[in-house]
């Protein structure tokens, strides 16, 4: 009933990444830093990436993702059902919204980020990452609008507050897997060939009856809080249109830039996700009105949408059809939200369980946000397994005696320094296990003649140890 139409996008101006990608970056969605940033440790700048970044490797060349731009808006806590109020001449027509934070799950270590599927964003020689590189998000530039609303305006005794929730998870080895977050698949999705990664939720139940405070976050152990007081000149202009009896509202986006501080750090392997949501200055009540309209005997309305409290909106992709293309195949990069069935008042009886425990994954609509990234690449990580994410750890070479011919032909030889029981795995470029062989041998002779030419990767499983090498077949 809304429709959201883009008149001016200032964002552009200012993020759209410059075309000389920054040292180690082979990525041209990565643009340079200033060469005076300063960072902790031993991390080297890298740049800004779009949370949409890596669509442009996966979506036809032919696809106009600036014709997907909405606005959606994140209305303050859980308690709100209703968020538009329609007077009618003989009844009273109400809208029931329920979405309340939104957010991104963000993977560097995708290959979708690579037109080839061959790199994550960092300076990896090929795929599946070998090595994966601790990081730091220092800034977030979240792209939106912040709305005024008849009863409330700008208040600078009580401010408004946009809210972030930094949270990283370690996908790649399961650590948390069911507790902290989910990989889920869409039943409609026949093949599942497309993880959804969902951070689960967890309850403030101190907040509850707090007008101005939020009650769900992430359950994520490591979480961080970063608040942006928005000021008076964070407001956006914005005017409304008639067009054929609806009202069209036109604005400009702006950006709402974030420091955080120190830097957020990410250990490698991990995934980060960010969380939006709307903390507004004034109290409100359970079913309170933040939009209304005048509706005629037909049901159409005559007159502008009024916003009535204070609002934000984030800017998103959004694609109306049920489709993938906003779900990243290769990675953890999709979009969530917080739903309806989250609200702590839909809790069950059943020992006050929530019916729905996580921020839902979307597939169709991602927010645009801009992180500001830099990596470690003294301490990288190994990884050998992007796919069914079992980890490789660095210094347990005296498990291997040698591994040889390297390119091999029709065969490889694996020999071990012991004759313990050992598992050896290949695995493809896609993260698949192609053989596996338990062993009680020192010397394993292993056949490629059925594998395909290409890039491989070895694991060596053995008393509680694993090493993990390339291996190129011809």
């Amino acid at each position: 009933m809304l429709m959201a139409f883009i008149f001016g996008m200032n964002a552009q101006n200012t993020l759209t990444p410059v075309n000389t990608p920054a040292k180690g970056f082979g990525n041209p969605a990565i643009g340079l830093m200033p060469d005076n940033m300063k960072y902790m440790k031993d991390y080297k700048v890298g740049g800004w990436v779009n949370s949409a970044s890596y669509l442009q490797y996966l979506l036809p060349s032919a696809y106009d993702i600036k014709e997907k731009r909405r606005s959606n808006a994140i209305f303050p806590d859980s308690c709100m059902h209703y968020v538009y109020y329609f007077p009618h001449k003989d009844s009273t027509i109400n809208i029931r919204f329920g979405q309340h934070a939104m957010g991104i799950s963000f993977d560097p270590y995708s290959k979708s980020f690579d037109k080839m599927r061959l790199t994550g964003l960092f300076p990896t020689p090929d795929y599946p990452a070998v090595e994966t590189y601790p990081y730091m998000i220092d800034s977030v530039t979240v792209v939106g609008t912040y709305e005024w609303g008849e009863k409330d305006g700008y208040n600078a005794a009580s401010p408004d507050t946009l809210r972030l929730f930094l949270s990283y998870f370690k996908a790649y080895e399961r650590i948390g897997n069911g507790s902290e977050w989910l990989s889920l698949v869409y039943n409609s999705d026949v093949n599942h060939d497309t993880a959804l990664f969902a951070p689960m939720v967890a309850v403030d139940t101190n907040a509850i009856k707090q007008p101005k405070a939020r009650s769900i976050r992430p359950k994520a152990a490591n979480t961080k809080v970063f608040d942006y007081v928005l000021t008076e000149s964070d407001t956006n202009k914005h005017w409304d249109s008639l067009v054929n009896g609806r009202t069209v509202k036109y604005f400009n986006y702006k950006n709402y830039h974030i420091a955080l501080g120190e830097g957020f750090e990410v250990p490698a392997g991990a995934v980060v996700s960010i969380i939006a949501q709307f903390l507004p200055g004034y109290a409100y009540h359970a079913n309170d009105t933040f939009e209304y309209a005048n509706v005629k005997a037909d049901n159409t309305y005559d007159g502008p949408i009024h916003t009535y409290h204070n609002e934000f909106s984030l800017m998103t992709y959004d694609e109306a059809s049920n489709s993938k293309n906003f779900c990243d195949p290769y990675g953890y990069n999709c979009a969530f939200y917080d739903h309806i069935y989250t609200h702590y008042q839909m809790w069950t009886g059943n020992g006050g369980k929530l019916m729905n425990s996580i921020y839902n994954p979307d597939n169709s609509t991602l927010p645009v946000m801009y992180m500001r990234l830099s990596y470690d690449s003294i301490n990288a990580v190994e990884v050998c397994d992007s796919s069914k994410v079992t980890t490789g750890i660095k210094g347990a070479e005296n498990l291997i005696e040698a591994i040889y011919p390297n390119p091999a032909n029709d065969y490889v030889t694996v020999s071990l320094k012991s004759s313990e029981r050992a598992t050896i795995r290949l695995y493809n470029i896609m993260g698949q296990v192609v053989k596996t062989i338990y062993t009680n041998e020192q010397k394993n002779v292993i056949s490629t003649k059925d594998l395909s030419a290409g890039m491989y990767l070895v694991s060596v499983e053995q008393n509680g140890k694993r090493f993990t090498t390339k291996l190129s077949v011809r």
